[in-house]
């Protein structure tokens, strides 16, 4: 029979517990700080490869400045180029274009622009020629499209990325190199589907570029209008493009070359504000072939960025005026007419000087006097008739002092800016 294992009941007693180990709790501490360090570094990671910062923390470089639409062309502003169709590129231009490039593999004509006596060119006439050269031959403005599109940005973005019109006229034209041969397709295989052909009055046909190619060439156009004009340089390309004999005209077509040359070539690079060159391209002077060219900065420039260690000022708000005092007119004070002197007119209030000869009273006549009877003079008071206050002064000389009357009241003397006091108490 099995007995029953006696459990003890003391007071007191506490069960044991197993061991249990620590093992598992720090495989979970592991585990979550490898977790939080994986997460903490791909933020850093995604931080630093979507914002390239510079010594100011901006952006170096916004790729959306490179971005062309046709709604941003104007496309009047290109209506002085004609449509007809220059045909440098053609197979019955070659034996004229190898003559004067000195090369067969030439894409077009040299540079009509000439230097000047001191070897000088006048590059805004060069641009103007290349210009007009990508709005009126398919070869060249399919050639320009085909080396800027892999162009890459410091921002990782490439030309092609940030204008998806690039990408639109090549596959275009692409398609149309690939059609047949054929009767159905005569007007619309390979060049010939940017082209419109007329015969003219003299027999010849006249070749003319389509409005949506030129919308396509006026958008390349504006392109290259961003890009700084450095010269003539003999730089070593990095890839260049040329153009195969071809003797059917409308598979007419350029394509990269499998070698470098550094022949003088007309440089077009886009310059930074913080003068960087962010690419630079050129065109060959003898042929106007693209090549693009590790990028330079320029040889002269002055970044315009703000210096650190002087922040702009803060300016002062400003000031509130008061409001505008009132002012107070001055009373002039009563004028002292001095015993004898009625052409006195008293001080100038504002610089104390004498005042002048009252000149708004007529003159007034002073005593008669008339010879009397030993030679001497006999003088003769003015008559008063009682209807002035013309007072006459006396003369000491001939006449004694005259007594005061016993009831005349003493003189008034009037001093500034006092009221006068009277000595007459009304009575009282």
């Amino acid at each position: 029979m099995a007995t029953k294992k006696a459990v003890s009941t003391k007071k007191g007693a506490e069960p044991v517990k197993a061991p249990q180990s620590s093992n598992g709790k720090n495989i979970f501490k592991w585990i979550v700080g490898i977790t939080l360090l994986l997460v903490l570094a791909a933020v850093a990671w995604f931080a630093f490869a979507n914002w390239k910062g510079n010594d100011d923390g901006k952006p170096e470089f916004d790729s959306s400045e490179l971005s062309i639409n046709l709604r941003d062309v104007q496309m009047s502003d290109f209506d002085r180029y004609s449509d007809i169709l220059i045909d440098y590129c053609m197979p019955w231009r070659a034996n004229e274009r190898t003559d004067k490039s000195g090369f067969s593999d030439a894409v077009s004509f040299p540079f009509a622009t000439q230097p000047n006596a001191n070897g000088e060119y006048d590059l805004n006439a060069l641009y103007e020629e290349l210009r007009e050269e990508i709005m009126r031959n398919p070869c060249m403005a399919d050639m320009v499209i085909q080396a800027l599109i892999d162009i890459k940005l410091s921002d990782g973005k490439t030309l092609g990325e940030i204008n998806p019109w690039m990408g639109e006229f090549l596959t275009k034209m692409n398609a149309a190199m690939a059609l047949p041969d054929t009767e159905a397709n005569r007007n619309d295989r390979g060049n010939d589907y940017w082209l419109t052909h007329k015969l003219g009055e003299d027999g010849k046909i006249i070749s003319r570029v389509t409005r949506e190619y030129r919308e396509y060439a006026a958008m390349t156009v504006t392109l290259l209008d961003y890009l700084t004009k450095q010269g003539i340089k003999s730089w070593e390309s990095t890839r260049n493009w040329h153009l195969l004999p071809i003797t059917d005209p409308q598979l007419v077509r350029t394509s990269e070359a499998n070698y470098q040359e550094k022949l003088p070539a007309f440089i077009l690079s886009y310059i930074r504000k913080d003068c960087v060159a962010e690419f630079t391209i050129g065109f060959n002077m003898k042929d106007k072939r693209i090549e693009i060219f590790t990028p330079r900065n320029p040889d002269s420039c002055t970044p315009d960025t703000p210096k650190k260690d002087n922040p702009p000022k803060k300016e002062d708000p400003p000031k509130k005026e008061d409001p505008p005092k009132e002012e107070i007119p001055k009373k002039n004070p009563p004028k002292v007419k001095p015993d004898g002197d009625d052409n006195f007119k008293g001080k100038d209030n504002n610089t104390g000087n004498p005042g002048s000869p009252n000149v708004d009273q007529p003159p007034i006549q002073g005593p008669a006097i008339n010879p009397g009877a030993d030679g001497g003079s006999e003088y003769k008071p003015p008559v008063n008739n009682g209807g002035g206050d013309t007072y006459v002064p006396p003369n000491p000389k001939i006449d004694p002092p005259a007594k005061k009357p016993e009831d005349s009241k003493p003189p008034v003397v009037v001093t500034p800016n006092e009221p006068p006091v009277s000595t007459d108490n009304g009575g009282f």
